[in-house]
């Protein structure tokens, strides 16, 4: 199967063109830039050094993030309005009940309550499945560390569907403070880059 390093029915990928190729010759690439900015630590080889690097990601990339996390023992793991991942019955994808490599005290869910694109009871459904800790937590009534939670939550109504997807973590979506700094930068330190 394609969780165990086979192959796939329904796509072809070229070694050169899979994640884990991209991501070493990202890191080369970064390191010979710039050796004394670290890069090179964050890869042995052809391999990345998973339980150095965060994975985090918005939507079905929010998704990857954690499906990565049950693959590899990372540092910390950020699902941005996500998951999302079930058959057009309904039915949860099989990877969220996977035996994890990470831990879940490593990964975290933040979302729009208010989604209009991606539902959010889906999501919140989801993050149960996986086992984050704590309860929903709305941000915008809370401080770092809010709780100790995993699965936290902002509300803001906006009729624009994809918006609504988008305010959690989008420039162009995502509201700011007086001073210019967005709302959630503490969700995005707390949750997904501590």
């Amino acid at each position: 199967t394609v969780l165990n390093g086979g192959t796939s029915k329904y796509v072809k990928v070229a070694p050169a063109d899979a994640m884990i190729h991209r991501l070493i010759d990202l890191l080369n690439y970064a390191n010979h830039g710039d050796p004394s900015a670290g890069w090179g630590a964050f890869a042995s080889g052809d391999t990345p050094v998973w339980t150095k690097i965060y994975v985090g990601g918005h939507s079905q990339g929010g998704a990857f993030a954690l499906f990565i996390a049950k693959l590899h023992l990372v540092a910390q793991a950020c699902a941005i309005d996500a998951p999302v991942d079930q058959n057009g019955a309904g039915i949860p994808a099989t990877w969220l009940t996977m035996a994890s490599r990470t831990p879940v005290s490593r990964m975290f869910g933040f979302a729009n309550q208010d989604d209009t694109f991606a539902a959010f009871h889906t999501i919140a459904a989801q993050w149960s499945i996986l086992g984050l800790p704590g309860q929903i937590t709305d941000v915008d009534h809370a401080q770092p560390p809010y709780g100790g939670s995993h699965r936290l939550v902002t509300v803001v109504p906006e009729r624009v569907s994809l918006r609504s997807h988008d305010i959690s973590i989008m420039d162009q979506a995502t509201p700011n403070g007086p001073n210019g700094v967005p709302l959630y930068a503490p969700v995005w330190r707390y949750a997904c880059f501590p």
